[in-house]
C-alpha cells in the first residue's frame, strides 16, 4: 500500500484487536498532519456548503482526488491504513426505499419519507440513485486503486434509525411504546437491505482489500466482512424497548458479519450496555464522546465492564493526557485508540506512541 512501508505489522495489530489480544501494543489510529502539511488532512471529511453537498457525496473522481490529497498531508505514525471512506450518508440504506427523499443541510445528508404512511410498505428500489451510487462509487474506487489503498464498507447502519426516517422519530417512538404491528416486518425489510448492500459492496472491494474490509470513518481493518452497527434512536428509549426492538436487529447483523462493531454514541446509551453485552457474536464496541459530554476518561469503569465481557474496545480520544490515563487503566488486549485531533503532527503522534508503548500491559 502507498504511504506506509510496514503494512504487515499494522495489519497484525488490527487482527489482534478483533481477537481480544495484543501483539506489542494496542492499535493506535492518528488522523493528523505530517510536519510538512499544507492543509489539514481531515478536510476532505468535512462537508462543504449544503449547495455543494450532492457533489461531495456522489462525485467519485472528486472524492478520490481529495482523499489522495489528504493522504499526502497526513501523518502515518501509528497503525492507520490508507482507506478511502465509502460514505453516502449514515443510515444510508434509508435512501434505497421508494418514497424516500434526500435532504442536505450543513450537518450532512439525511432522508425523509414524502409518503407519510401510517403502515409503511418499504419497497426496495433498485433504481434508487443512492443504491446505485453506492455500488458505482465502490467499483470506481477499486478500479482506480492500483493497490494504493483499501476501500471501506458503506456507511449504511442503524435499521431503527432508518425506520425513524421513514416514520418520523416522534411517531416511531410513540408506536414503539404502543407496540405497533408494522414495526417488526418493517425492521425485517430494512435488515434485508442492510445485508444486501454490505454483501454487494464486500464482493466489489474484497479482492482489492485482500479479503479484508473496514469501517471508513474509524479506519478499522478486519480480515473478513466487517461493518458498523448502531442505533442512534436508542438514546431516547427505555432498556425494555431496546431489548424488544433493537437487540433482534443487532443479533441479525452480528449473524451476517464476521467482525461487527457497535457504535456506542454517548453516555445516554450506557443504560443499554447490559443488553449490548448480551449479544454473543458482537465483537467490539466503540465509545464516542458526544459534544458537550465528559471526557472518555470519566467512563473508565464502563469501558472495563466492556472488556470484562470479552468485547474489544475502540475509544476516541483528543489529548495525550487522555490516552495516558486510558492506557494505564484499561487492558491493552483488544484495545484500539483513535484520534483526529486537528493539531496532531508527526512529532505529537510519536509522543502518543511512546505513551502507549510505556503503558502496554495485560
Amino acid at each position: 500500500m502507498k504511504y506506509i512501508d510496514d503494512a504487515e505489522k499494522r495489519i497484525e495489530r488490527h487482527k489482534a484487536f478483533w481477537e481480544g489480544e495484543v501483539i506489542d501494543r494496542p492499535v493506535v489510529t492518528i488522523l493528523g498532519m505530517n510536519n510538512n502539511a499544507i492543509v489539514h488532512p481531515g478536510f476532505s471529511m468535512l462537508p462543504p456548503a449544503s449547495s455543494e453537498m450532492f457533489k461531495w457525496y456522489t462525485d467519485a473522481e472528486w472524492r478520490l482526488k481529495n482523499f489522495r490529497l489528504a493522504c499526502d498531508n497526513s501523518t502515518w505514525v501509528g497503525d492507520r491504513l490508507p482507506m478511502v471512506f465509502l460514505n453516502l450518508g449514515a443510515a444510508g440504506h434509508a435512501g434505497f426505499f421508494k418514497g424516500m427523499k434526500n435532504v442536505f443541510s450543513d450537518a450532512g445528508l439525511i432522508f425523509e419519507n414524502e409518503l407519510d404512511e401510517d403502515n409503511p410498505s418499504l419497497e426496495f428500489d433498485e433504481n434508487s440513485i443512492w443504491y446505485k451510487k453506492t455500488l458505482e462509487m465502490a467499483q470506481y474506487l477499486v478500479d482506480e486503486s492500483n493497490g494504493d489503498y483499501l476501500v471501506s464498507q458503506s456507511d449504511c447502519c442503524g435499521n431503527a434509525d432508518v425506520l425513524a426516517a421513514v416514520k418520523g422519530t416522534d411517531s416511531l417512538l410513540m408506536d414503539m411504546i404502543l407496540g405497533a404491528d408494522y414495526i417488526k416486518p418493517a425492521m425485517d425489510k430494512i435488515q434485508k437491505a442492510y445485508e444486501r448492500i454490505h454483501k454487494e459492496v464486500y464482493d466489489i472491494v474484497r479482492d482489492n482489500n485482500n479479503g479484508a474490509s473496514g469501517i471508513g470513518w474509524l479506519h478499522t481493518y478486519a480480515p473478513g466482512l466487517s461493518a458498523q452497527i448502531q442505533s442512534d434512536i436508542c438514546c431516547m428509549i427505555s432498556p425494555e424497548l431496546f431489548e424488544k426492538y433493537i437487540v433482534p436487529e443487532l443479533e441479525a447483523q452480528c449473524e451476517m458479519l464476521d467482525y461487527p462493531l457497535y457504535h456506542l454514541d454517548g453516555q445516554e446509551v450506557v443504560r443499554h450496555l447490559d443488553h449490548l453485552l448480551s449479544v454473543e457474536k458482537l465483537k467490539a464496541i466503540q465509545w464516542t464522546r458526544v459534544d458537550g459530554q465528559p471526557s472518555p476518561v470519566e467512563f473508565i469503569d464502563v469501558m472495563k465492564k466492556i472488556q470484562a465481557a470479552g468485547k474489544s474496545l475502540l475509544v476516541l480520544f483528543d489529548t495525550i493526557e487522555e490516552v495516558d490515563i486510558l492506557t494505564q487503566n484499561l487492558s491493552s488486549k483488544g484495545l484500539h485508540l483513535h484520534t483526529n485531533f486537528a493539531a496532531m503532527s508527526d512529532d505529537d503522534a510519536n509522543e502518543i506512541i511512546k505513551v502507549v508503548e510505556r503503558n502496554t500491559h495485560d
